[in-house]
């Protein structure tokens, strides 16, 4: 096995990277969002359903304070300094957490944890994991085989 790094497009300093089965988010030290690859439910962000093979900004979470991004099946989650979450891709199952099951090609915060500040993402395929700055525990998604 031979571990070598990838160039890069982009020409800032990337300070996170999320990889979910289809798709990339990269946050960079300036706290600018970039997603490609597959988005037939929205889950680069961008406002749309066309698939991108090189980084584009999520022009939506600029001046949002972006620093970490996680990706799970078809959709991403997003957290900015100040522990706020926001979600967007696909929506079945309540995955996204919005309260609804539809689809969001555009990021979303997610309003019942408005009240909470996040400290740690985690996703799975169809479900999400926060654990907030106090140590409480919230999840979300599908809950088959005791994931939540």
């Amino acid at each position: 096995l031979l571990l070598k790094p990838v160039v890069c497009p982009l020409q800032e300093k990337i300070s996170h990277v999320a990889v979910g089965y289809s798709h990339i988010v990269v946050v960079t030290s300036e706290f600018k969002v970039y997603s490609w690859g597959e988005n037939g439910r929205g889950q680069l962000g961008l406002d749309d359903y066309q698939s991108r093979n090189v980084p584009v900004l999520i022009e939506s979470l600029n001046g949002r304070n972006i620093k970490s991004a996680e990706c799970g099946g078809e959709f991403s989650i997003f957290m900015n300094e100040n522990g706020i979450v926001m979600s967007c891709g696909r929506g079945d199952k309540g995955v996204l957490g919005h309260g609804n099951y539809r689809d969001s090609c555009r990021p979303e915060m997610i309003q019942e944890l408005l009240a909470h500040d996040c400290n740690v993402l985690s996703c799975g395929e169809s479900h999400v994991a926060m654990v907030t700055k106090e140590g409480i525990v919230f999840v979300w998604g599908c809950g088959d085989c005791g994931r939540l």
